[in-house]
């Protein structure tokens, strides 16, 4: 176990479709294919701080476009955002939903977890990923356990963000698990670290109440 490298939590951000392109894996596949949103270009609504036109954008046809709208309205206007996202949490689009998933991230903090640890549980790759990246952004230890789940995922991709948010939230490197090993090397790396996460509990608290300053100061 080492220091983590800040930088992991890169490896996630191809997958989210909140804003740009996406590209994910399909589930039980290393083989990664674009959605059909993906060859579109960004939302139009980037640099958009106006609140009618972004809660127009949520309701647009193209999920993309819509995703996009939603993380943007998340992050100008909370409050207006707030019931658009739990709408979009349940529409029956994966990008849609992964939108609605990052959003909800820029909405929450590290102890109010629950729509994220859901989506956890989403069956499209691309809404898990969204997902995981938000509670690694987050460092929420409520969300660490639903995160080691997706540690022996089907799809390799769900299975390297996990691992990145869980490094990042505790701001160490599990180097024995590696998201492309055999299933019994992955499961054995897993139990090594269902047995350290709690013994970093303390130090993660620690940290997070340091960040937490850092934040508060004028």
């Amino acid at each position: 176990m080492a220091i983590a490298n800040p930088r992991l939590m890169g490896l996630c951000a191809v997958g989210i479709v909140a804003i740009g392109a996406t590209w994910f894996y399909v589930r039980g596949s290393s083989k990664p294919v674009g959605t059909g949103a993906a060859n579109l270009p960004l939302t139009p609504y980037e640099g958009t701080t106006d609140i009618k036109k972004l809660t127009a954008g949520v309701h647009d046809s193209n999920s993309q476009v819509a995703a996009g709208a939603l993380v943007i309205l998340a992050r100008v206007n909370p409050e207006a955002a707030r019931p658009l996202v739990q709408v979009m949490l349940s529409d029956p689009r994966p990008t849609a939903r992964a939108g609605a998933v990052t959003a909800a991230g820029h909405l929450t903090d590290r102890k109010n977890v629950g729509d994220l640890t859901k989506a956890v549980n989403d069956p499209e790759p691309e809404v898990q990923v969204a997902a995981a990246k938000a509670l690694g952004e987050l460092r929420a230890w409520d969300g660490l356990e639903p995160l080691i789940g997706l540690l022996n995922d089907k799809n390799i991709f769900v299975r390297r963000c996990a691992i990145s948010a869980i490094e990042h939230t505790l701001e160490v490197r599990f180097s024995d698990y590696k998201a492309d090993a055999d299933p019994a090397t992955r499961t054995k790396a897993i139990d090594h670290i269902r047995v350290s996460v709690p013994k970093l509990k303390n130090a993660h608290e620690n940290f997070m109440r340091r960040e937490e300053k850092k934040v508060s100061k004028p």
